[in-house]
């Protein structure tokens, strides 16, 4: 198939118009749209038949319950118990009758409640995507799989439509995710693929979650069944492209991380504050910052924390001027003080492609790299090893927290810390294991001032990570 031939779109609200007016008669702020099908008789009907069969299960679990509290209670009359027995039997019989019923009610035939479109679910359209839907005819069946504004940002980094670079990649997004025919998110199925072929012969394969989202290729909609014209559009939380489809350089954004250099920062204001950036993330609000930072001594246990890898109680602890915390990064015990380089990056995975096992690959990377600028070849944690490791020494702590694809917590490198600290603690649950430092490996050798080689470790984040500029 190939890619019908369009001229250059126009404003919006001029080319899209609704059935039966002519261009400019319709505003865009305030199109034609209708929302999914009309629920049939037999769609309420087997509607019905799935709620009935939810409220058996409920009363069969609750008379088998009543029943076995009776069996134990010699004080129940045996008739009352037989009554019990049929009516639990009864409804055991009845679900399987529903049951065998439901396995013939084809998923695609329950209907989509009819609601009005929000301001929100309308506002997933933005400019991009409005160029997108300008390529269309509108007097012509087609469904568009349309990637949201943040999704254009996201995953192609495109930012603006006004070059020829610009439009001739949205060209190719209409190609990849145009059908020239309708599909309601009622025509699918949940567990069941339909296969189409775009309009540039793109293969899809579509279905549909269970609460009524479209799924193409694995990319989940926001919004579904937006009507306007003859187009139907849902609105996709990604772009439905062929794996091998790359922007030029000139059309990406940069990639851009903010540092903050903080100096010695008390452990809990830096959790308040990697709480804070972690929200502000979330909603865009900021964009990947990473904190640069040390603690006075602190031993901080993980969500996997095993209270005998302190091998001393708080009073101890604070007796020696450290303090304790429970934290909801991943790990078990871990000891930040004076002349450590902590980094705490507050950065969305998504838009750096990562996963999480991926992503802590490359915080191993970054320590291991600087461990290399020493001469000192280090390696990543084995099995249950994490951290990063010199022969069997650990030099590097890793611990995570991951909330929405957004990261908090980090890595913790010993640049010359005191290691008496960590004869208090199994350090991250590991016995029999030595900690060292950056100062202890490289023995006579004079390092330079512990903020050049926080800086390093800055800088080998940045490689790693592949951000565009500082």
């Amino acid at each position: 198939a190939v890619i019908p031939s369009c001229a250059p779109p126009l404003r919006l609200e001029e080319n899209l118009s609704a059935p039966g007016q002519g261009q400019g008669d319709t505003d865009f702020k305030t199109p034609h749209f209708e929302y999914g099908q009309p629920a049939t008789q037999t769609s309420k009907t087997n509607e019905f038949i799935i709620r009935a069969h939810t409220s058996l299960s409920y009363l069969t679990c609750n008379f088998f319950q009543r029943l076995a509290k009776m069996r134990r209670n010699i004080g129940v009359p045996n008739h009352v118990k037989l009554v019990f027995t049929v009516i639990s039997i009864s409804f055991i019989i009845i679900q399987i009758i529903s049951a065998i019923h439901l396995t013939k009610i084809p998923l695609s035939t329950i209907s989509t409640p009819k609601h009005k479109i929000s301001t929100t679910e309308y506002s997933k359209i933005g400019e991009l995507g409005k160029t997108v839907i300008g390529m269309l005819p509108e007097d012509l069946p087609f469904t568009l799989f349309l990637p949201s504004e943040e999704a254009f940002r996201h995953d192609l980094g495109l930012s603006r439509n006004d070059s020829d670079d610009a439009y001739a990649t949205l060209t190719r997004v209409l190609g990849f995710s145009a059908l020239p025919r309708h599909v309601y998110v009622a025509d699918l199925e949940y567990g069941k693929q339909k296969i189409y072929d775009s309009i540039s012969g793109f293969t899809l394969y579509l279905s549909k979650t269970l609460k009524g989202m479209v799924v193409v290729n694995g990319v989940v909609s926001e919004v579904v069944d937006l009507k306007l014209g003859e187009i139907l559009v849902h609105v996709m939380n990604g772009v439905v492209m062929d794996a091998e489809f790359e922007l030029s350089e000139e059309m990406r954004i940069p990639r851009k991380l903010e540092i903050w250099k903080m100096g010695v920062v008390n452990y809990s204001q830096a959790l308040k504050l990697q709480e804070k950036l972690t929200s502000d993330r979330k909603t865009h609000k900021i964009t990947d910052t990473l904190l640069s930072l040390q603690h006075p001594p602190t031993y901080t246990l993980g969500k996997r924390r095993t209270q005998h890898n302190v091998l001393a109680n708080e009073s101890e602890l604070k007796a020696m001027g450290a303090e304790l915390y429970y934290t909801e990064r991943g790990g078990d015990v871990t000891f930040h003080g004076p002349h450590q380089a902590v980094l705490y990056p507050i950065v969305s995975l998504r838009e750096l492609g990562l996963g999480a096992r991926k992503y802590v690959e490359k915080l191993e990377l970054t320590m291991i790299e600087l461990a290399s600028l020493y001469g000192l070849a280090a390696r990543a944690g084995q099995k249950c090893e994490t951290g990063v490791w010199i022969e069997q020494r650990k030099i590097g702590a890793i611990g995570v927290r991951i909330s929405s694809g957004i990261t908090s917590h980090g890595l913790a490198f010993n640049i010359n810390s005191d290691l008496s600290y960590f004869g208090h603690i199994v350090p991250c649950g590991i016995a029999d294991k030595e900690v060292t430092s950056l100062q202890r490996e490289v023995k006579e050798m004079l390092l330079p001032h512990e903020e050049v080689v926080t800086e390093q470790l800055i800088s080998s984040f940045v490689r790693t990570f592949d951000y565009g500029y500082l």
